[in-house]
């Protein structure tokens, strides 16, 4: 039991001070969560390479005609980390869909950190 309270204890000291140096950056106005350890709504995973592809709407243009990363994506600074078929790990779900395109089809492994081997 001892330790799962000093991992508890670790994790809050962590989000305590992350929050307090997020108010230093020059600019910075935003509060460094959202809504700080409130529930949020469940959205669907990013799963394997056939699930993504609705049948009606099939074209046959070249996967090199999909539009690249968007670089414009707003994502929840909530961490909910997700692990992905590349062995990386994501802040959350909306960092995975705006860093890395679907063509690479990459697809959540599981949610939470990866385990590096």
């Amino acid at each position: 039991m001892y330790r799962i309270y000093k991992i508890c204890l670790q994790s809050v000291i962590v989000i305590i001070t992350c929050s307090a140096l997020s108010q230093l950056i020059p600019g910075h106005t935003e509060p460094f969560m959202d809504r700080p350890w409130s529930p949020t709504p469940s959205k669907t995973l990013r799963q394997g390479k056939g699930s993504r592809i609705n049948t009606a709407d099939v074209n046959h243009r070249s996967e090199q005609t999909e539009p690249p990363p968007r670089r414009d994506c707003v994502c929840s600074k909530i961490y909910d980390p997700v692990c992905a078929s590349n062995n990386e790990s994501y802040f959350n779900l909306c960092f995975l869909e705006c860093k890395v395109p679907r063509s690479e089809n990459i697809s959540v492994v599981h949610q939470g950190n990866c385990i590096p081997f």
